[in-house]
């Protein structure tokens, strides 16, 4: 979404990926964008210091080809990977929105399938985690759905994410793990029959993107299929 901020030292132009969007909200729809302030940031630090709720932001039509369901998406397409790094998150969970929204006007017969990854710090450097499970939850009581949840914290000891829950409730449907992602970890939920089908996003740090991208062609994801976006 590219946005103009106008701040008393003159305007910033920046782009930001969108982490939701409501074609309900209000009149038009709401965007929703999700920025971190970085201590050096103009833009981040204005809008998090001076922007409210009320507040006019100059934006122009949302444009680029990371989206979900992506362009070449028919009915017979019901296997997805949602996989992000960091705040590589928001535009992946702009795209976990609708696949957990019903959809009543499908004819679908088969079960659409969900893995959902995402590595970060730790529990105080996760962002979405709470909104993550609640559509987690949502998918969960819908038949024609399944997703599971793949969480791995690369600076935490694997004593603290296994017995201090104080912060997430466990279930089945996700697995937790210490240490970065590795394929190792990911072929027992990436099977050969999960991959052929597969359609991936993937967002994060470039070194990740490209780590990553290399890890599922491995496990037998089309490389046709894998989109991404780094920073």
């Amino acid at each position: 979404l590219p946005v103009t901020i106008t701040t008393p030292k003159g305007s910033l132009e920046r782009s930001y990926s969108l982490s939701n969007y409501d074609p309900n909200g209000r009149q038009t729809g709401e965007y929703r964008i999700s920025v971190q302030k970085e201590p050096m940031g103009q833009a981040s630090t204005f809008l998090h210091n001076y922007m409210e709720v009320g507040n006019l932001l100059q934006a122009r039509k949302p444009a680029g080809d990371f989206v979900y369901p992506p362009p070449s998406f028919d009915e017979k397409d019901d296997t997805f990977i949602f996989l992000s790094a960091g705040i590589g998150v928001t535009p992946v969970l702009s795209m976990l929105h609708p696949f957990a929204a019903a959809d009543k006007s499908s004819s679908r017969k088969q079960q659409s399938s969900a893995l959902w990854i995402h590595s970060a710090k730790d529990r105080d450097h996760h962002p979405f985690a709470n909104e993550v499970k609640r559509l987690q939850s949502k998918v969960a009581s819908d038949e024609t759905k399944s997703m599971k949840s793949i969480l791995t914290y690369t600076r935490e000891e694997e004593s603290i994410v296994q017995d201090d829950d104080s912060n997430m409730d466990k279930d089945d449907t996700t697995i937790y793990h210490t240490g970065r992602l590795k394929e190792t970890l990911l072929k027992d939920h990436i099977t050969p029959a999960f991959a052929t089908k597969a359609h991936a996003f993937l967002c994060g740090p470039t070194n990740f993107v490209m780590d990553m991208e290399a890890i599922l062609i491995n496990l037998g994801v089309d490389a046709s299929k894998i989109k991404h976006e780094s920073f």
